[in-house]
């Protein structure tokens, strides 16, 4: 989202930016249509790698976001997707690896930040990951009966299984690199851009001039 001024008014700052609000992913959650696999195959596809895109700008500077989430995803007019909120940031240093976390939204929140307290640079992706994965099973991760946060740690410290099981063998690769528990055995977005599901769909990526948004109002 582009930065357009500021100005400090009263003693406060005032910080102007685009519009990029249309909608966020999460009011695509909430509208609970019903999309046929390669509708949901685009979206998953063209919002996946626009923020595996964005997470890759921001390791190139060693920030991580920590507060991944749908409602955090916006898509703007023309069905582009923008990743908001930098409130949680943070620099992770080179030579530590990972900073303590103590807030965090706890139902997209990696099992190493919920049970450690402890953000490594790819906690992002599983964010990232079970933001997207409601799109094609209507319901969160794993956490449809965790109402509350001591039983979301329960599931984790059970190492409760997660059901990654996708008609689509390209969709499963992509869930099955990005949603691990071991963070050290978890894709980097290095990885996961090259995967088939990107690399071999790419007339349904952004950038690539045949490409159209799932998003864009006709």
């Amino acid at each position: 989202v582009r930065y357009l001024s500021g100005n400090v008014t009263d003693g406060h700052v005032n910080i102007f930016m685009e519009d990029a609000g249309h909608c966020t992913f999460q009011t695509i959650l909430e509208k609970k249509e019903e999309f046929d696999l390669e509708s949901i195959k685009r979206r998953i596809i063209w919002t996946g790698y626009s923020l595996l895109k964005a997470l890759e700008a921001m390791c190139s500077f060693r920030i991580s976001h920590g507060d991944i989430k749908p409602a955090n995803i916006l898509i703007d007019r023309n069905g582009d997707v923008r990743l908001c909120d930098f409130g949680l940031a943070r620099e992770i240093p080179a030579d530590q690896n990972f900073i303590c976390d103590i807030y965090f939204t706890p139902f997209y929140a990696s099992p190493e930040v919920i049970l450690k307290r402890t953000r490594y640079m790819n906690s992002d992706i599983w964010s990232l990951a079970s933001s997207l994965y409601p799109l094609y099973h209507n319901y969160e991760l794993i956490y449809g009966s965790c109402k509350k946060f001591y039983q979301l740690e329960s599931c984790h410290r059970c190492r409760q299984e997660i059901p990654i099981r996708y008609e689509d063998k390209h969709l499963e690769t992509y869930f099955c690199r990005s949603i691990v528990r071991d963070h050290s055995e978890r894709a980097e977005h290095i990885a996961l851009l090259k995967l088939p599901l990107f690399t071999e769909n790419s007339e349904l990526v952004p950038g690539n001039s045949q490409s159209k948004s799932p998003f864009a109002r006709n």
